[in-house]
């Protein structure tokens, strides 16, 4: 099996004259028109196996998901792609029921609620039977990855976190229960655990909260020197980030109890996060943060590799500014916030080029975009944002702009509290 998906997808992405997507069209109308003898090897996509209406579908997933949710690179998409097909064909019933619900988000004339209920529960129904006949781990986190890609692409998703974060919990207890009995991941497992863990971070960096899924149950050696195809450059920074959120947790939870006995909130505030082993803990992640580096990838061109120096460079200073702004909250100083100002520059001036190379800059855009007061950088930012969402168009996209539009700025030119830590806590918002 292992080397007829290896032999599969060398066939698949074989293209070296016509574009990815095109080639993968090639592919589906030749399988869908043809049948393969069993001497060539299984199909690249078993049609005969997959409902008729979800063909097109599955078909829209491969012309436009991976492209649209990674970084602009035709070896991620291959990649991508690759992993899909293995366990299609693998799975086929249970892969194609993922891969349609996703592409069915992506037809602009399927608006059909209870059609695309009727394919999440199906979805969710698959994936409990296929966890309790204790199936691949691989198909159990992409299927889990595939319900990620439904939310995230929906449009008629009101960006809430609650389905998110479930999701995030189960692929916790399932990576839980699988190390716990000494079983390694396969290299296709940690994959799919890529996906989901860098939304995990995403989320409690937002909430201040610990990371639910520890980075190294899927850091690996190929990690350690390979771009990724959601975290570019960044895998290594991941711990840190996991530290940075674990920080942020424990800061708010000292905030909350000291204040809890004590009137000036404000002055509690600023006393509480002073403890020993806070300061301690803020020192080593900031020292840290400032050694980190890319990862160095030989493969990359230069062109490709000035993109993701980009974006490894403005996570690295939100990081940075995150850090600050636990122990120095927004509007407590008039010297913090002018020093989170020039810290939020450092971040966007590294945050340029096409809409398709800063899409997956959502969240040091956020983190520097709630610093900004005059119109000229809000209007930059703004238009930052209007290519992220063009160019990734996914419900956090969407509400993250607005919650900085229509919440963060209009508090703070009103003279209100303006400190998106608040806000984030009471209406959480999934980045």
């Amino acid at each position: 099996m292992d080397s007829s998906r290896a032999s599969v997808g060398d066939t698949w992405f074989s293209d070296a004259t016509g574009s990815t997507g095109d080639y993968v069209r090639s592919i589906i109308l030749e399988a869908s028109t043809k049948t393969l003898t069993p001497t060539r090897g299984p199909a690249l996509i078993p049609l005969s196996e997959i409902i008729a209406a979800d063909k097109p579908l599955i078909e829209v997933y491969f012309m436009r998901h991976p492209s649209e949710m990674i970084i602009r690179n035709d070896f991620f998409i291959s990649e991508m792609n690759g992993a899909a097909i293995a366990l299609l064909q693998q799975s086929p019933t249970a892969v194609g029921d993922a891969l349609a619900a996703i592409g069915e988000n992506y037809v602009a004339d399927s608006l059909d609620s209870a059609l695309v209920s009727n394919r999440k529960t199906r979805l969710l129904s698959r994936l409990r039977l296929i966890n309790e006949e204790e199936s691949s781990l691989e198909l159990v986190l992409m299927l889990l990855l595939a319900l990620c890609g439904v939310e995230l692409v929906d449009p008629r998703s009101d960006g809430g976190a609650t389905t998110l974060s479930s999701l995030i919990d189960n692929v916790s207890l399932v990576l839980e229960f699988h190390t716990r009995q000494g079983k390694s991941l396969s290299a296709m497992a940690k994959y799919f655990a890529r996906g989901i863990a860098r939304q995990d971070l995403l989320i409690s960096l937002t909430r201040m909260q610990r990371t639910k899924i520890d980075p190294c149950t899927w850091l690996d050696e190929y990690s350690l020197c390979h771009a990724d195809r959601v975290m570019g450059l960044t895998t290594t920074l991941a711990p840190l980030l996991s530290q940075l959120a674990a920080l942020a947790e424990d800061v708010q939870r000292t905030i909350t109890s000291y204040s809890i006995t004590d009137s000036t909130t404000a002055e509690a505030s600023h006393l509480a996060v002073r403890s020993t082993d806070l300061l301690e803990r803020e020192a080593s992640i900031r020292a840290q943060l400032v050694s980190w580096r890319p990862i160095r990838d030989p493969t990359m061109s230069m062109a490709m590799s000035r993109t993701f120096l980009l974006h490894a460079y403005a996570w690295r200073a939100a990081a940075l500014l995150y850090l600050f702004r636990l122990f120095n909250r927004l509007g407590s100083s008039p010297e913090a916030d002018t020093e989170a100002l020039s810290m939020a520059y450092e971040a966007m001036v590294h945050i340029s080029g096409s809409p398709q190379d800063i899409k997956l800059s959502l969240w040091p855009l956020f983190i520097a975009a709630c610093e900004l007061e005059s119109r000229e950088d809000r209007a930059h930012a703004t238009r930052l944002f209007d290519d992220i969402c063009y160019a990734r168009p996914i419900v956090t996209a969407r509400r993250t702009k607005s919650f900085v539009k229509d919440t963060i700025w209009p508090a703070r030119d009103s003279g209100e509290n303006w400190d998106w830590m608040h806000f984030a806590r009471s209406a959480p918002i999934p980045l």
